[in-house]
């Protein structure tokens, strides 16, 4: 498995300490992404050549003008994102975010949708076995790859448990 550091940090200094400890990826959210278009060429310098993402959270920050989607290596997007702005980037990656609310429908188009892969994320509540259930479902139904979104405090058993099960 790839560790793949979800943060809001911009600073150079934490940026590095990332890339030191091996990070296979970055991706900021939240605040640190809001700074980001200012502070983007010192993100980028500190974390060469992890690849750097964006989760653009909310459909305002997909579908604005100043959305950062070109700078980046990949984006994150959600199932309310407005297709043109996310799906038309070309160079970039393109991640859809899922969860075991997606309904089993729209579980069959995904393959038929321009995104390089998935981003599975169960929220803030503790991992239960429906959560297991339907990131297996999930597995099953695409081929793309799945990158699991795991709480910091998460154990070893169910980091195997989730890629003995499908997690990249």
């Amino acid at each position: 498995l790839a560790l793949i550091a979800l943060t809001e940090a911009t600073s150079a200094k934490t940026l590095g300490k990332m890339k030191e400890i091996g990070v296979g990826g970055v991706i900021l959210s939240g605040e640190g992404l809001e700074k980001a278009p200012k502070e983007q060429g010192k993100i980028m310098e500190a974390l060469d050549p992890v690849p750097v993402g964006a989760w653009l959270q909310s459909s305002a920050t997909a579908s604005s003008e100043s959305s950062p989607q070109r700078a980046w290596d990949f984006v994150i997007f959600g199932l309310d994102a407005p297709p043109v702005p996310v799906l038309s980037a070309e160079g970039i990656g393109r991640f859809l975010r899922v969860g075991p609310e997606i309904e089993e429908n729209l579980f069959r188009g995904l393959a038929s949708l321009p995104v390089d892969g998935l981003l599975y994320t169960w929220g803030e509540e503790p991992l239960a076995i429906r959560h297991l259930l339907a990131f297996a479902r999930l597995v099953q139904l695409t081929d793309k790859p799945i990158i699991a979104l795991l709480p910091p405090d998460i154990d070893e058993k169910t980091i195997e448990l989730l890629r003995d099960i499908g997690a990249s």
